[in-house]
């Protein structure tokens, strides 16, 4: 039952209610009424509305259709603006004239300047020279420097590409003494990363510090100069709208290569001057004692001054056993007597077992086995030579008795 027929069954509980019927007819009447008129001003705000809603829709598209003709106007106006400034051709030239002619007094100066920061990092230079196995003070400073004009350099030469030969020779010229001192400040360089084991000796494992950090800051410039290169290969376009995408005329230096030639080639030297030493080659393999000292002092306090991808015991491991296998494998090739063929077996069993045992290193990083692991072949080869030295000494005395019986 709806709520309607409610309040009419409510009006008309009782008999004598009927006579209200005609009153309550008017009354609904009315209310009808003035819900339809209530009904009519809702539909007509609705309308009014939406009609209002639809206009202002219409009013901003026109704006959304002006804004899109302006931006179009704006990126005419942006891709050449010559068309819409006065003068703006002079303007630019004016502009371009400005920067190179700022370029070129801040290259003078720098020119001015280079010789003065020259012998300033020669002097620096000369003074850790003057103590190869000392604290390295300027090492860091003086790298720094050159780095610096070598950048100058290398920018310098880059502009001036497209110079008169003439002009190119007298700037060539000019850098001829820079080349020098980077040569010389290279070669001290790697002096250092030769003798890593003699500074620290000497009280000095902090300048292993220096050579990490300089061969990781010239790698990450040999990184720039790679990806530049591959940049400029790629995309030629692309390269030729940024300045800092034109500078390829740096030489890559791969220092931490080099550092780590310069550690193998040290463990190498170190044998050699054992070999000049002893001469008798038995007596260098009784007198290797010093290469576990060193490697137990690259492990305690040489070890720990470098970043840790280095892994640089691992290559001190490698590079003094390459030099005793390289060693070996060249007396071993000599044909040493039966006696020096004892010996060396002796002391590859006593070598093992101290790198491995004593000194607690992988046997994985002593490779290759010295002798190639025939260790067992040599003591063969031994016993076949006593035997044939027993058969030459028994022939010896059949035929010397043989002559006395026979006298």
């Amino acid at each position: 039952m709806t709520s309607a027929q409610l309040r009419i069954a409510e009006s008309l509980k009782f008999a004598e209610d009927i006579s209200k019927i005609p009153g309550l007819r008017r009354k609904i009447r009315k209310e009808q009424e003035s819900l339809q008129v209530q009904l009519r001003e809702s539909a007509q705000e609705q309308y009014d509305a939406t009609r209002l809603a639809l206009s202002s829709l219409m009013d901003t598209r026109v704006t959304v259709g002006e804004v899109r003709e302006e931006f179009v106007n704006i990126e005419r106006a942006a891709e050449d603006p010559r068309c819409f400034v006065e003068g703006f051709g002079k303007v630019g030239q004016v502009s371009r004239l400005h920067r190179s002619f700022v370029q070129t007094l801040e290259m003078v100066n720098q020119l001015r300047d280079m010789y003065d920061k020259i012998e300033y990092c020669e002097a620096l230079l000369q003074r850790d020279r003057q103590d190869p196995l000392g604290p390295a003070p300027n090492l860091l400073a003086v790298h720094y420097s050159l780095t610096q004009l070598e950048s100058f350099r290398n920018e310098t030469v880059l502009q001036a590409k497209r110079s008169k030969r003439a002009d190119m020779e007298t700037l060539n010229r000019y850098f001829e003494r820079l080349a020098g001192t980077i040569e010389s400040f290279e070669s001290h360089y790697l002096h250092l990363a030769s003798n890593l084991i003699e500074i620290t000796k000497a009280g000095h494992p902090s300048v292993a510090v220096k050579v990490a950090k300089i061969a990781e800051m010239e790698g990450s410039r040999d990184e720039k100069a790679t990806a530049i290169r591959l940049v400029k290969k790629q995309e030629a376009e692309l390269a030729s709208k940024f300045k800092s995408l034109q500078a390829d005329a740096r030489v890559l230096k791969f220092y931490r290569a080099k550092v780590m030639d310069a550690i193998r080639a040290s463990a190498k030297n170190a044998l050699e001057r054992c070999k000049i030493k002893y001469q008798d080659p038995l007596q260098v393999l009784n007198n290797l004692g010093w290469v576990y000292e060193d490697l137990i002092l690259i492990e305690d306090q040489l070890a720990s001054q470098f970043p840790p991808d280095w892994k640089i015991y691992p290559v001190f491991i490698k590079a003094y056993h390459k030099a005793i296998y390289d060693y070996l494998k060249e007396y071993t090739a000599s044909d040493p007597g039966a006696g020096a063929l004892l010996a060396i077996a002796q002391f590859v069993k006593a070598y093992e077992k101290n790198m491995t045992q004593e000194l607690e290193i992988p046997l994985g990083l002593l490779e290759p086995r010295l002798l190639d692991g025939k260790t067992q072949e040599l003591v063969e080869d031994y016993l076949k030579l006593i035997v044939v030295k027993m058969n030459e000494w028994s022939s010896n005395i059949m035929v010397m008795e043989t002559k006395e019986f026979d006298s």
